[in-house]
């Protein structure tokens, strides 16, 4: 994946601070991206890329590489009507690791670790941290409910988000 196209896509679609899922071929990271620049707590190859997911609560940019070719999409709040709920997805990890990095919290379960970009105490990792998930819903002919897209909208802690 190329940092400049994804720079451009961030400024042209107007997202200044966001959460960032990255799915590469060797691990899966979190991040953020703010002051025009994405920042993951381990160095990252992007031509290892097979999807970035930049988020937050009013949009999300989308982009997949399948066999080198790039495909994005930006998913709006503004463009649902009908939202179905939010799923509270889990993110393991019951221990803090020390860490030199002041805008990441290290976790670790059972040997996995995961960065997630916010400070976390101790007390707060007691209450578990989530990725959120917003579930639009839409009627087929039969009228039967059907989830029409799903987008990322933040990480939650406790009912709050995180950033």
């Amino acid at each position: 994946m190329n940092l400049e196209k994804i720079y451009n896509e961030l400024k042209q679609n107007n997202i200044n601070k966001a959460y960032v899922l990255a799915i590469f071929k060797n691990k899966v990271e979190l991040g953020y991206y703010s002051l025009n620049e994405l920042h993951f707590y381990d160095l990252v190859d992007f031509d290892l890329c097979s999807q970035l997911r930049i988020f937050n609560k009013d949009k999300e940019l989308r982009i997949i590489n399948i066999e080198n070719k790039i495909y994005n999409k930006v998913i709006c709040e503004d463009e649902y009507k009908n939202i179905l709920n939010d799923e509270y997805m889990f993110i393991s990890g019951n221990k803090i690791l020390n860490s030199d990095k002041t805008d990441f919290t290290l976790l670790e379960q059972v040997g996995r670790k995961v960065a997630v970009p916010a400070q976390l105490t101790e007390e707060q990792l007691g209450k578990g941290i989530r990725l959120v998930v917003r579930n639009y819903y839409d009627t087929d002919e039969n009228n039967q409910v059907t989830i029409s897209e799903s987008r990322l909208i933040g990480l939650s802690l406790d009912g709050k988000e995180v950033m």
